[in-house]
């Protein structure tokens, strides 16, 4: 399997440092050098792995837009309000688990519940008068 055959959410073998054994892992990040970053299903800890220490075990089946360290905006349902997050891990089922920037709590969520955030605006570049409609953070 070539390095670009790997995808987002893609469940594979992939050798353990430490151990020197091929675990099963979660493609969470292409790190666009070779290798990805991987959680291992049995205790969800990460490591960067180069392509050809991984195989392919199963495909998720759908192409996923966001990867394990993207800063995003989630729906919280309970409040029906969109928040901040950064995304922590893929889940097997393809969801996502992301860390409110709020209040550092875990939440899972779709795909459809999440939207790239709006980059800030530097200082540097407002001048007085200006108007912008949006959340000050």
């Amino acid at each position: 399997i070539s390095e670009a055959s790997f995808q987002l959410g893609d469940k594979v073998m992939a050798l353990r440092d430490e151990e020197g054994k091929d675990y099963e892992a979660i493609v969470q990040r292409d790190n666009g050098d070779g290798s990805f970053m991987v959680t291992w299903t049995q205790d969800g800890r990460e490591q960067s792995c180069r392509a050809e220490e991984m195989k392919l075990k199963k495909r998720l089946g759908k192409a996923l837009k966001f990867s394990a360290g993207d800063a995003v905006e989630g729906l919280y349902h309970e409040e029906n309000l969109w928040y901040t997050a950064r995304i922590k891990c893929i889940n097997e089922s393809g969801s996502y688990t992301v860390v409110w920037d709020e209040d550092g709590e875990e939440y899972e969520l779709e795909e459809k519940d999440m939207k790239r955030q709006k980059p800030k605006i530097p200082l540097l570049d407002l001048s007085p008068g200006q108007k912008f409609k949006g959340r000050v953070g």
